[in-house]
């Protein structure tokens, strides 16, 4: 696949949670004023973890929006890339991109290819004769091929930049693998479809890049690893591609008007701190939110039916923007939803979910029984920020017969009770279908091809 291109006990605990935060505001006073925002911003969320339950419980906590801060108004900043003409130059066993020096193997020759686009294209001859054990990752059977792109950045705070980047590469994570803020110098790793790419930052250049992931030992990904890409007079040593994956960064949209910047922090390994900055604005936090690092990283994807991007952690975790108030709230979602969420259906143009879940009965010896089951179908809305059971319907299953019970938002609101026979339900009658039907009408579409009983009497 060809690469991108780029064209443009609790005292303790909170005892140590001071000391941290007294040395981190003591870092913050050597750094450039215009990191100071950001490390202080990191502060904060640190301070909401050295807060949080030692029991590792969600914290859930929800930041002012800029809106309740009442601080004045800010000014939108942004960083300006400018794409640069730079060419490599190979002397001896060194390879010079801009203010980059790559210092190759013994044996390994940089090879420059026809320009692909505005990204410089070079062949690693030699390298991929080097096996494993010889210091420079596995062997391959071609040199491997590097892709680099170079741009001149004037920006203020990191946070601009990052945000320039995210614009380049959009619906791309960036990994924070290395930052020394002193001298403005970092190391961010991306991935595409079979590319592994890096971002290179050394005051105001800019590097781009890329490599197949088949490569990476034995491309660039295994210079990073050996420390053998410097910054300019090798002042800056940018570490490896794997060392660090405590800050991620991404953007979304959450409507026309807005975007923010998100920065997710590890905090000791026990809490995932969410940082919302609005785009243009990254010296004001605009919102934050905290939980439990053994859940994942948040996906943003509309969960409710508005069209806007919701953060879902889990299917049962989930933080709704209301566009309204330009805030992400978090959603009421029931208990018994999480023993259905495993098996779930969304239908947009309904706006409903429909989840599934299936209990086998119990012999006198404790085993299950494959012949008397029961299933049970429910289907939900939303209702604000809550998720409410709109119909449930159960069948249960046993070895003569089959009786099909459906509600509405209650048990006393009884949609229908019918016993069939068991090759009725097996066969899926027509008496089965209308059943079903009833059951799922108003809320799920006709063509329902996901759930288990059609009804289009076929």
């Amino acid at each position: 696949m060809k690469p991108l291109l780029f064209h443009l006990n609790h005292k303790t605990v909170l005892l140590t949670g001071i000391i941290i935060l007294a040395l981190l505001l003591a870092a913050c006073s050597t750094q450039p004023p215009a990191l100071q925002e950001t490390a202080q911003s990191t502060v904060a969320s640190a301070e909401t973890v050295s807060n949080a339950d030692e029991s590792h419980a969600d914290s859930g906590q929800e930041a002012q929006t800029a809106e309740d801060k009442a601080e004045p108004e800010l000014s939108a900043s942004f960083a300006v890339l400018k794409l640069l003409d730079t060419q490599p130059v190979m002397e001896q066993d060194t390879l010079r991109y801009g203010s980059l020096c790559i210092t190759l193997p013994n044996g390994v020759t940089a090879q420059q290819q026809e320009m692909a686009g505005s990204a410089a294209v070079i062949d690693l001859i030699g390298a991929e004769k080097i096996g494993e054990g010889e210091g420079y990752g596995k062997s391959g059977p071609f040199p491997p091929r590097i892709w680099l792109t170079n741009y001149h950045a004037e920006y203020g705070n990191i946070m601009e930049l990052f945000s320039a980047l995210l614009d380049l590469l959009p619906d791309t994570v960036l990994s924070e693998r290395y930052a020394w803020g002193k001298e403005r110098c970092y190391l961010l790793s991306y991935e595409k479809p079979d590319i592994n790419g890096y971002i290179l930052i050394y005051g105001n250049d800019v590097y781009l890049v890329e490599e197949l992931s088949d490569e990476s030992d034995y491309s660039f990904g295994g210079l990073l690893d050996d420390k053998a890409v410097r910054g300019k007079d090798g002042i800056c040593d940018f570490g490896a591609r794997y060392r660090n994956a405590d800050k991620l960064y991404s953007k979304i949209n959450v409507q026309d008007d807005m975007s923010f910047l998100v920065s997710q922090d590890i905090i000791r390994d026990r809490m995932r701190v969410i940082l919302l900055f609005e785009d243009g604005y990254f010296t004001s936090l605009y919102q934050n939110i905290a939980y439990g690092e053994w859940n994942d990283a948040p996906a943003f994807e509309d969960c409710n039916f508005d069209g806007c991007p919701d953060m879902a952690i889990s299917e049962t975790k989930i933080y709704l923007w209301n566009a309204d108030k330009k805030v992400y709230e978090a959603a009421q979602i029931p208990e018994e939803f999480s023993v259905h969420s495993w098996n779930a259906e969304y239908y947009p143009q309904a706006q409903s979910i429909w989840t599934y879940n299936v209990e086998y009965a119990k012999d006198a010896e404790g085993k299950s029984s494959w012949d008397a089951f029961e299933q049970t179908e429910k289907i939900w809305k939303w209702e604000g920020t809550a998720l409410v059971k709109k119909r449930e319907c159960a069948a249960n299953v046993r070895e003569d017969s089959v009786r099909i019970c459906a509600y509405g938002e209650s048990a006393e609101r009884v949609l229908f009770d019918e016993t069939f026979t068991i090759e009725e339900w097996k066969q899926n009658s027509i008496s089965v279908q209308k059943r079903y039907q009833q059951f799922y009408a108003g809320m799920l579409p006709e063509e329902n091809d996901g759930n288990l009983h059609k009804i289009d009497d076929n």
